[in-house]
């Protein structure tokens, strides 16, 4: 089993959007392996190092002033099985040598990244 933690940065009036965008990544992991946890709600954190390194991140990517005490940092625990066990996509069918595998419709599966 694997215990994972994501840390983001968020306005309190975004997290309800960051929770969503959390949950699509995690239905995106269940295609690779078995989730056993998933967060119910956002954890305030403190570390400052991993804070300044996202906000470090965050202003190289903004144009304009950054008004930095706006932004809180959060974490979502997840537990899952272990990444070196996936299991396989559940809606992909192996093909034979030297063909793309396909998904239920005969469609090529869009890379996950």
């Amino acid at each position: 089993m694997t215990l994972t933690r994501t840390y983001f940065l968020a306005r309190k009036e975004d997290l309800r959007r960051c929770y969503e965008r959390y949950l699509e990544r995690i239905e995106r992991v269940k295609q690779f392996t078995q989730v056993y946890l998933i967060a119910n709600e956002e954890v305030p954190e403190s570390s400052e190092l991993a804070r300044e390194n996202l906000l470090s991140d965050l202003r190289a990517q903004s144009d304009d002033s950054l008004v930095e005490d706006e932004w809180g940092l959060y974490s979502y625990a997840t537990a899952l099985r272990s990444l070196d066990e996936p299991i396989a996509p559940r809606n992909l069918r192996l093909a034979p040598v030297g063909r793309p595998p396909t998904c239920r419709r005969g469609r090529t599966p869009p890379l996950i990244h």
